[in-house]
């Protein structure tokens, strides 16, 4: 398996101080990542298939996402559990750019998303090179298919000279009008759900590496943890009926247990000393 970082960091990196830098890493990281120009179906299954780790929190409006290291080895993004996938896909591939060019420029880093995300040989391929218009049948279909919201689209078509800047400005106008710029029609229908740090807490517990209080601070949606009420419950219970109790729970927990193999890192899951 290829890895995203070494030590901390990209296998490669690119210098970008303009837009032109910003396509020409972007088309890098495909090219060494062996993406070619076709839609990625989930950037968090990529990212994760590459050694890094995306963490999901109910945060404060404001907050989409940032980027980093665990322990100055483990490759990490946090990003906003209620963000819609086309939302996702676009602030992960926005953080990876901040990593993997060591910009902090908001605006290229937003490019570099845009041309990892939809490559300059794709948007010619789907709308042409010239164009007086897009539509928003048209836009709704591109969004489903590469998993890219209408807005980010209009905006890649003017960044590669496919529209001119008053069509863009109008077309911005009209979404506007239409009260989209929060919550726009269409959903791209692939699941954009991080796994691999769930897996990680799962075997932790497993192998008895942390507390089951540990592991509910860790994951606070985990369901099939029981808490010590739970426990007194069972332990009141039947034979038969605690097998049939725990029966899906153990289900559920094998299921995102076997989901893959590559479970090594164990240490984003230390438990603190002092932790009860």
């Amino acid at each position: 398996m290829s890895y995203l970082y070494c030590h901390g960091g990209f296998t490669n990196q690119y210098s970008v101080f303009n837009q032109e830098n910003a396509e020409t890493a972007a088309a890098a990281l495909r090219t060494e990542w062996q993406l070619g120009s076709a839609p990625i179906p989930s950037v968090t299954d990529l990212f994760e298939s590459k050694g890094g780790m995306i963490v999901e929190f109910d945060t404060v409006d404001g907050f989409d996402g940032l980027s980093g290291t665990v322990n100055n080895e483990f490759p990490a993004i946090v990003i906003r559990r209620d963000l819609s996938a086309d939302r996702k896909r676009f602030n992960i591939a926005h953080e990876i750019a901040h990593d993997y060019t060591g910009t902090d420029d908001e605006k290229l880093a937003h490019r570099f998303a845009a041309a990892f995300l939809l490559p300059s040989k794709t948007v010619f391929s789907e709308i042409g090179e010239k164009r007086r218009k897009l539509n928003l049948t048209e836009l709704l279909e591109l969004k489903k298919k590469h998993g890219v919201s209408i807005q980010a689209w209009v905006r890649r078509a003017y960044d590669l000279g496919v529209i001119t800047e008053e069509s863009y400005q109008s077309t911005c106008r009209w979404i506007s009008s239409k009260g989209w710029r929060r919550n726009e029609p269409g959903e791209y229908c692939f699941p954009e759900e991080p796994v691999r740090f769930r897996q990680l807490v799962l075997r932790a517990l497993s192998e008895g590496m942390i507390t089951n209080a540990w592991a509910n601070h860790l994951l606070p949606d985990m369901e099939y943890t029981p808490t010590d009420t739970q426990l007194s419950r069972l332990m009141k219970m039947s034979g038969r009926e605690r097998a049939e109790a725990l029966s899906p729970i153990l289900d559920r927990a094998t299921e995102d247990y076997l989901k893959s193999e590559d479970l090594t890192d164990l240490r984003i899951a230390e438990e603190p000393d002092d932790y009860e």
